[in-house]
């Protein structure tokens, strides 16, 4: 059998080779079973009736033909029409400027994608500004911490808002990695105002040497990472000088710790120093104390000359003693006139056991009236030195409490 491509003529004459209705070149096909469009039955191909309803296949299938015939006339027909090129005009123009505005709106969606980059880029470099220029020695000795802190407290915030803003921003086509290596880098920036704050305000701090080994790792890390990222208008790679902030604060520690060593031993000499006089002042008011009750005893009578020499020795002995004390003292620098004047007051209790003594050895031997004058002076320098001493102990606890105290070393 042979089948009319065009127009679906067929014939069972193996000589015709062109349709005798469309004159197409016919070609030869496979005989096959036929559906019926009826009832739907299927049936062999020599049927010419439908087995099942009895629906002739020739009348079926030039309905088919006729079907198809006719539609393709229709489009003939209306591509003929003078409207239809405007049409197809219009639907080409339509489609010319879908592809147009999106490529437009994608590259105006791409150009504010990378303000954002731009954004960023400019609060690292405000960031790395600020250490660069804060994190030096000579400064951060006469800076306060609070005020750095504050300020570096403040650029952490914004870092740390655009990272926030990355991490929940949806990445523009293309741009997956270069938003990912972004937010790494906004992150170890973050990371090294905070180790700079803990460093600068913990210098002594045993954790201060982790936080340094932590900077240098961080900045190295910054260094990679900003190379990894290029975007148009935005430049993440660090300045060099960023390398200096680690070896700044590894200076500003070591001096730092150094300084507070130096304060801790002078600290520790003030605290001996005051050690040893408040016990040397101890002995002399005790042995103020001694004398005072053995002088009132004496004036009641209760006490023989020879006892009364041997209190008189002995008070002077316990005042040579303690001077003796005293003068063995190491005097740290700011406290050589505290020992100075107690060794003054020291002398003078001693030149006060002296005339008593003169005196009673005159009054011993029967020389009242100038035993009396002796006395006399003795008791004068004995008020002296009980005013001196009151003014001096006044002096030294003001010394005592200012100079053991490590604020004001």
């Amino acid at each position: 059998m042979r089948k009319c491509e065009s127009c679906g003529f067929e014939s069972t004459d193996e000589e015709t080779k062109f349709c005798p209705k469309c004159g197409a070149e016919l070609t030869d096909v496979m005989e096959r079973s036929w559906q019926c469009k009826d009832c739907g039955k299927e049936n062999s191909p020599e049927n010419y009736f439908c087995k099942n309803c009895g629906s002739s296949k020739p009348q079926q299938d030039a309905y088919e033909n006729k079907e198809s015939a006719d539609m393709l006339g229709s489009v003939k027909s209306l591509m003929g029409k003078e409207y239809f090129k405007y049409v197809v005009i219009g639907i080409v123009v339509v489609l010319i400027g879908g592809f147009g505005s999106y490529f437009y709106f994608s590259g105006v969606n791409e150009e504010r994608y990378l303000t954002y980059y731009a954004e960023a880029s400019r609060q690292i470099t405000e960031t790395n500004d600020l250490l660069i220029s804060n994190v030096k020695v000579d400064l951060l000795k006469k800076m306060k911490v609070e005020e750095l802190n504050k300020q570096l407290d403040e650029q952490k915030k914004l870092i740390d808002e655009t990272a926030s803003n990355f991490s929940q921003r949806k990445p523009f086509k293309n741009y997956e990695t270069q938003q990912n290596t972004l937010i790494a880098l906004l992150q170890k920036e973050s990371a090294i105002i905070e180790k700079t704050g803990t460093i600068v305000a913990k210098p002594l701090d045993a954790s201060t040497d982790v936080a340094l080994e932590g900077i240098k790792n961080d900045i190295e890390n910054v260094r990679e990472l900003g190379a990894q990222i290029s975007v148009s208008n935005a430049n993440f790679v660090p300045p060099t000088e960023l390398t200096t902030i680690s070896q700044q604060l590894q200076i500003f520690v070591s001096e730092t710790r150094k300084a507070n060593k130096e304060k801790m031993d002078k600290l520790a000499k003030f605290q001996t120093f005051f050690k040893k006089m408040d016990e040397a002042m101890h002995r002399y008011d005790s042995a103020r104390g001694d004398l005072e009750k053995m002088m009132s005893s004496q004036n009641n009578g209760g006490m023989i000359w020879n006892d009364y020499f041997i209190m008189l020795d002995r008070a002077k002995t316990a005042r040579s003693s303690v001077r003796y004390t005293v003068k063995g003292i190491e005097a740290p620098a700011g406290t050589e006139k505290l020992k100075e004047q107690f060794m003054d007051i020291l002398d003078e209790s001693l030149r006060y056991c002296e005339l008593m003594r003169i005196g009673a050895n005159l009054r011993f031997n029967g020389y009242w009236r100038d035993g009396a004058r002796k006395e006399s002076e003795a008791r004068n320098v004995s008020q002296s030195v009980e005013d001196e001493y009151s003014s001096f102990r006044e002096k030294y606890n003001s010394e005592k409490i200012w100079l053991t105290n490590f604020a004001n070393m």
